[in-house]
C-alpha cells in the first residue's frame, strides 16, 4: 500500500484495515451462531462493537479532511438518522426517551460514549429548541428500561450497575429537571423482553412511581405512545 498523500488518505487507509478485521470479525460471529454458541456470540459481540466504534470515529473524520465548511453539520444529521432517538412525552405527562441499547461499562470504547454523549446533546438540543417553556421535575424518579431482544437469553441480559448511564442522566437532567442532587432525585432500572432492543429512559414524579409500576406489564412491544412528540427517530416532527 503506498504512503498516504494527505490526512484524508491516511485516515481512509485506517478504515480500510479496521474494515478488514470487521469482516473476519463478523465471519467469526455467523460461524458461532451456527453452531448454537448464542452466549458466546453475545459476549464476542460487545468486542466487536468497540471496532465499529473505532471504524466509526473514523469515518466520522473523513468528511472534516476535506475542508468543507458544512462538514461538521452534514455529519450531524448524518448521524441523527443513523442513530435513531425518540424524545416526547406520554399520557401521563412522563418524559420518555428512547435510545439505541446502552451496553456495558467494562466492553465500551471510551469513543464510543464520547460520540453517543455528543449524539444525545444535538438530539436534545433540536427537540427542546422550540420549547419556550419545557417541563421540569422537581421531586421525580429517573427510570431505566433495557429491553432485549427475546431471542437473547435471560442469562445474557446485563447487569444494571455494569451499564454507563452516567452521561444520559447528565444530559436528561439537564432538560428536564430542576435539579438532580440525590435528594431530589431517585433512580430505579428494570430490563424486559421485546422485539427491538433498546433502552428507555423516563422521568416521572416520584409519586407516580406506584403508576408506572401498574402500567409497566402493559407497556406495548414497541414502546409507549407519545401524546407529544418533540424528536421521534431523530427528526423533529412534522
Amino acid at each position: 500500500m503506498k504512503k498516504p498523500r494527505n490526512e484524508f488518505h491516511e485516515a481512509a487507509i485506517k478504515g480500510l484495515k479496521c474494515a478488514e478485521k470487521l469482516v473476519y470479525d463478523f465471519e467469526i460471529l455467523v460461524s458461532m451462531c451456527e453452531s448454537g454458541q448464542d452466549i458466546e456470540a453475545f459476549q464476542y459481540s460487545f468486542g466487536v462493537h468497540g471496532r465499529i466504534c473505532k471504524l466509526f470515529k473514523i469515518g466520522n473524520y473523513l468528511p472534516a479532511f476535506t475542508g468543507d465548511s458544512e462538514a461538521a453539520r452534514m455529519i450531524e444529521d448524518v448521524i441523527r438518522e443513523e442513530i435513531p432517538i425518540d424524545i416526547g412525552y406520554t399520557e401521563q405527562g412522563w418524559f420518555l426517551m428512547r435510545m439505541p441499547l446502552l451496553l456495558p461499562k467494562k466492553e465500551k470504547g471510551k469513543g464510543d460514549v464520547k460520540h453517543l454523549r455528543a449524539i444525545l446533546g444535538a438530539s436534545f438540543k433540536k427537540a427542546f429548541a422550540a420549547e419556550l417553556d419545557p417541563v421540569k421535575f422537581r421531586e421525580c424518579t429517573i427510570i431505566y428500561r433495557h429491553v432485549y431482544d427475546k431471542a437473547r437469553p435471560e442469562r445474557a441480559w446485563r447487569d444494571h450497575d455494569n451499564i454507563e448511564i452516567n452521561f444520559v442522566t447528565d444530559m436528561v437532567a439537564m432538560y428536564t429537571m430542576t435539579d438532580d442532587a440525590p435528594y431530589l432525585c431517585e433512580h430505579h432500572y428494570c430490563s424486559a423482553a421485546g422485539t427491538t432492543e433498546r433502552t428507555e429512559v423516563y422521568v416521572i414524579p416520584r409519586g407516580d412511581m406506584g403508576a408506572w409500576l401498574e402500567l409497566r406489564d402493559t407497556f406495548p412491544d414497541e414502546g409507549v405512545k407519545f401524546k407529544k412528540t418533540l424528536l421521534m427517530d431523530g427528526k423533529n416532527p412534522v
